[in-house]
């Protein structure tokens, strides 16, 4: 073989060899979704799997499934909001004090603190993706999931989050997979 073929036999096997490493690569990236935080940083979402929920925190009942929001109660004019269709906004705890939820255009992801029954969410950052529904409650949800402090289960089995200054609550259901 003379040296022209070794070259050319070269540059075709780093040209397989970068092919396969781009698709594996996209593969093993098909779940996630760049965002950014208010602040203008660059963030990376995953879809949630069942094994990434958070099972060892203080509360496993809490924060080993996920959650479907059913509707919020405001106290201030006793008005309730029910999302359109609830299996597009369901909230997951994951490993690492961090929380994720998806809505009606986006998924968002941010931090969460337990102490006793009291829950605080907080640095929520979300993809971008356009969102031209003129019905969509995205913004509605998550203003609810920022001004959350404290939560219980009801006898039914549903959560209920408690918004802050005696504003209301949020009730979400168990999603079974």
């Amino acid at each position: 073989m003379n040296k022209k073929n070794v070259y050319v036999t070269i540059v075709v096997l780093i040209i397989i060899l970068a092919g396969f490493l781009y698709f594996k690569n996209m593969k093993n990236n098909q779940d996630v979704n760049i965002g950014t935080t208010p602040e203008g940083e660059e963030v990376v979402i995953k879809d949630i799997k069942s094994s990434n929920l958070d099972k060892n925190t203080a509360d496993p009942v809490l924060t080993g499934k996920q959650w479907s929001w059913i509707e919020t109660y405001y106290n201030e004019g006793n008005r309730i909001v029910n999302p359109v269709d609830p299996k597009m906004f369901v909230l997951s705890f994951i490993k690492g004090d961090k929380f994720s939820t998806t809505t009606d255009c986006n998924k968002f992801i941010g931090k969460y603190i337990l102490a006793e029954k009291n829950l605080t969410m907080s640095d929520i950052a979300s993809t971008k993706m356009a969102c031209e529904d003129p019905y969509a409650q995205e913004q509605t949800y998550i203003s609810m999931l920022a001004d959350v402090e404290s939560y219980f289960f009801r006898d039914d089995g549903n959560l209920v989050i408690m918004i802050k200054n005696n504003k209301g609550s949020i009730t979400f259901s168990s999603v079974t997979e």
